[in-house]
């Protein structure tokens, strides 16, 4: 590579520091020796990507399954269970609503009042 071409490639690639570049050169002949090529890399990269999305749907769904939840009567999305009456911020106009089953469509957003406790509602389901 010219001086000119050095000048040009160290102006377009300033954001990456010399020992980056190190650390590139240090993958790339190690990549080569163990027999990979950089298209295995970006399938590698697919691969990895598809495996996090599935075990963060995983996590998701586990967390939902222990949440207090039940299908919205008016759309069918999940509606979970809040504690109301409980603290100044969440009071409603009937002081004897315990909990509330909010509805998580934001087109919906169907309100249910309860007299039950979250408690008393996790002990008849079981949870």
């Amino acid at each position: 590579m010219s001086l000119k071409d050095m000048s040009s490639y160290e102006k377009n690639m300033a954001f990456w520091s010399l020992g980056k570049h190190q650390d590139i050169i240090s993958f790339l002949n190690t990549l080569t020796q163990r027999g990979y090529t950089i298209s295995d890399i970006y399938d590698y990269i697919a691969w990895k990507s598809e495996q996090l999305n599935t075990e963060k749907e995983r996590r998701n769904a586990l967390k939902l399954a222990s949440l207090i939840h039940q299908l919205c009567p008016e759309c069918n999305a999940y509606m979970f269970l809040h504690s109301v009456n409980d603290k100044p911020g969440n009071q409603t106009g009937d002081l004897t609503d315990k909990t509330m089953w909010l509805c998580q469509n934001s087109n919906c957003m169907n309100t249910l009042y309860n007299k039950k406790t979250a408690q008393e509602i996790k002990a008849e389901r079981g949870k």
